[in-house]
């Protein structure tokens, strides 16, 4: 086992014993201005920082046009007032000499936004350019000992649109604090414009309230039930990993392409139909469909997908930024004699039995489970899928926000499938390694997965095997 911290060492004997005993409480709230321990989450993308120095890996972004005047002071003092309302967005990190990591809450916000007017340019370039401009701010990486860690930029783009781009380090969000935030900057905008009060519900705890909280639940019965139940399930797994175009080499390089994968109309619905005939959701039918497409392309029965959890399973934390999110690693077995709807029906009982021990998040369990896993030599899943929930529509001075992909240009996962169900059309990206893969293979892999999918639509009924491509035809 490598060299552990004496905290480390402790809570991972205290759970190799068993746990201790407490009974299962809420979130509480504590006085401001108190010192907080950093999240498990904290602590990993912390680890992660220092490992990596200057790594934009963990740069999380929402971006889009809207067509609109946009006063650039409202929108400021927008993004104050929610830096005030949630104090994660006005927190650092620090790290003392027994390897725990802390949170700090600023009594101000440090956040500024900056506005960049491109109302010169044509309208294409514009908006070009501003993508341009955004995925190179999302490509700085934050400091996380002096922040601020979130990193909002306004980009006039003509006289009646522009294009706004929220950067934040996901230490301090996660994808659902994104929707949080933007629905939120919406309500004090629109009231700033209009001379308006806008005083909304206080927040019954804050992140840090959560932290604390969750240090206590690791050490209890609840967690040691959950621990157990990864242990059983993954300490034997080895992940069959992808063939690549390129050697994988001992030290991660982080470098990260981006594929976009757009649905047909046609092709969505079908999917969103064969969901709803087989009572699965439409997730269901997408992942099912990215096992196929892994299992053609590795040659093993047994597929391993990593997928995000929103790990918000208390009702506290439903309205808080900060970062709950985690990976959990499933298993499906895949027998090419059965049918697509056969594997739909695995696949629903294995992301049901992910879900159902997913507040065991995968941090937790590589830091007091199986410490001295190495992930290049066992890893635990192959790559991973995601897809955002639905949500509704952000709106910014009574006008839609259009959202924009960007690109930080680094992964942490050789192959990353994102996809939204929130359009017309089913839509996404697959993110990859560039150390591993060529951009003609992740293209032909995403327009792959399509073809999978229209087959399974079309006949649900139908073995497997008949869907695959046989390897020498790949």
């Amino acid at each position: 086992m490598p060299e552990l911290s004496p905290a480390k060492r402790a809570l991972l004997e205290q759970w190799r014993a068993g746990g201790r005993a407490t009974p299962r409480q809420g979130i509480t709230r504590h006085p401001a201005g108190s010192a907080a321990r950093g999240s498990i989450q904290q602590k990993e993308l912390w680890n992660l920082h220092q490992r990596s120095k200057g790594t934009t890996s963990s740069n999380i972004t929402f971006a889009g046009t809207v067509d609109a005047d946009i006063d650039a002071d409202a929108l400021h003092e927008a993004v104050v007032a929610l830096s005030r309302r949630h104090e994660i967005l006005r927190t650092t990190l620090s790290v003392d000499d027994n390897d725990t990591v802390w949170q700090h809450v600023r009594p101000e916000p440090l956040t500024e936004l900056a506005v960049t007017d491109l109302s010169s340019l044509d309208p294409p370039e514009a908006l070009e350019k501003a993508r341009e401009l955004a995925n190179a701010a999302a490509a700085k990486p934050f400091d996380l000992s002096t922040g601020p860690l979130i990193r909002p930029v306004l980009y006039r783009l003509g006289p009646d649109r522009s294009m706004l781009a929220v950067i934040v380090h996901h230490s301090v969000a996660d994808g659902w604090s994104l929707a949080i935030a933007m629905q939120e900057i919406g309500r004090y905008y629109e009231a700033f414009v209009n001379d308006r009060d806008h005083e909304p519900e206080p927040l019954p705890v804050q992140y840090r309230d959560f932290s604390e909280w969750q240090w206590r639940w690791m050490g209890g019965p609840e967690a040691t039930a959950h621990a157990r139940y990864w242990e059983a399930k993954m300490v034997p797994h080895v992940a069959t990993l992808l063939p690549t175009d390129f050697p994988r080499g001992e030290k991660k390089d982080l470098r990260g392409g981006l594929v976009e994968l757009d649905f047909p109309d046609d092709l969505s619905t079908a999917v969103r139909e064969l969901a709803g005939r087989e009572q699965a959701s439409v997730y269901m039918v997408l992942f099912a469909a990215f096992v196929v497409l892994l299992h053609e392309r590795t040659g093993d029965a047994a597929v391993s997908i990593g997928t995000p959890v929103a790990g918000r399973n208390r009702p506290e934390t439903h309205q808080l930024i900060g970062c709950f999110a985690s990976m959990v690693p499933t298993v499906t077995t895949v027998d090419g004699r059965e049918s697509f709807r056969v594997l739909l029906r695995s696949v629903r009982a294995e992301l049901a039995n992910a879900v159902a021990h997913e507040e065991y998040s995968l941090d937790m369990y590589l830091n007091w489970v199986e410490p001295e896993r190495d992930f290049i030599s066992k890893p635990m899943y192959a790559a991973m899928f995601g897809m955002q929930p639905p949500m509704r529509p952000f709106t910014l001075a009574g006008a839609r926000v259009r959202p924009v992909n960007l690109d930080r240009g680094e992964t942490r996962t050789p192959i990353a499938m994102h996809l939204w169900n929130s359009e017309s059309a089913i839509h996404g990206t697959v993110g990859f390694a560039r150390a591993l893969f060529r951009d003609a293979t992740v293209e032909s892999m995403a327009e792959r997965y399509l073809d999978i999918l229209r087959a399974v639509t079309e006949d649900p009924a139908h073995p497997v095997c008949e869907v695959l491509v046989p390897a020498e035809g790949r």
